[in-house]
This record gives structure tokens, C-alpha cells and sequence, in this order.
């Protein structure tokens, strides 16, 4: 049975469609699970009709994407215990290393949103009926909790 209607895709704008989405689904990860979830995995639901793509070739993709990522899991595991196997102050240096990789990656992304954030003044959060800064009252409603046991 096909996943597709015959004739649901049109000519000239399906193909590349199919073949962005192919790609896709190698870039996005997200992407890659919900197709691999919703239309390999669901046993129970059957899947829409996808019109103006054509569906088989971006499951298969989407397949193939998730067989590559596990097997590079599988493959920098093995190094890895291969490595504490053979000296494990190297494993941990390599471990501590991989451990960077996504901590570079969030500051990266993060990096322009602190600098704009630094180079603003902080703003001043006054209390209506007081007028004095909400900052200062902070700490003082800490410690009384804490003396009351809360």
C-alpha cells in the first residue's frame, strides 16, 4: 500500500520538495524523530496523505539519518572505553573535552544576548507604594523566612 495518492504529486514542485525534505531530515534532528515516530514507528495510526511531496523517500532518509547518528554514538563509545581501558587519565581528558563542546556551542549562542545585556544600564524596580528599589527588600524577605522556618 502506498503512503501516497497516485497523482498527488505535481509536476515539477514535488520532486524538489521531496528532496529538501530529504536533506532535512539529516540537518534537524527534531524533524528526523517526528518522521521516524509518527509514520515508521506508530503502528496504530496510519499515516495522511502527504500531497505535494512524496513521503517513502523522506522515511527512508529519515531512517538512514537515525541509523547514522546511533552508529556515531555506538563508535565514540567504543573509542572512549577503549581509551579508559588503555589509560584512563586520557579518557577523562577526553571526556572533559566532549563535555565542553556543548558548554561552546550555548555560549556561542548565548555570547550576543549577554554583551547587549552587559552594556545596558540595570533597570530599576521600585515598589509603587514605597518608591524604593525591590532589589533591597529581596534579601529582607529571604531572611525572614528563614528565621521562621518556611
Amino acid at each position: 500500500m502506498s503512503l501516497i495518492k497516485t497523482g498527488a504529486v505535481p509536476r515539477g514542485g514535488g520532486d524538489e520538495t521531496t528532496r529538501r525534505l530529504c536533506a532535512a531530515v539529516y540537518q534537524d534532528r527534531e524533524l528526523r524523530n517526528l518522521v521516524v515516530n509518527k509514520v515508521l514507528v506508530a503502528f496504530r495510526h496510519r499515516a495522511a496523505p502527504s500531497y505535494g511531496f512524496n513521503l517513502v523517500p523522506v522515511a527512508d532518509h529519515a531512517w538512514r539519518a537515525w541509523t547514522l547518528d546511533a552508529v556515531q554514538h555506538v563508535c565514540i563509545l567504543a573509542v572512549l572505553g577503549i581509551t579508559a581501558a588503555s589509560s584512563p587519565p586520557a579518557a577523562i581528558t577526553a571526556l572533559c573535552i566532549l563535555g565542553l563542546i556543548p558548554l561552546a556551542a550555548c555560549a556561542a549562542r548565548l555570547g550576543p544576548e549577554i554583551c547587549e545585556t552587559k552594556g545596558r544600564p540595570p533597570r530599576a524596580a521600585t515598589c509603587p507604594s514605597t518608591g524604593r528599589s525591590r532589589r533591597r527588600r529581596q534579601p529582607m524577605r529571604i531572611l525572614r523566612r528563614s528565621r521562621r522556618g518556611d
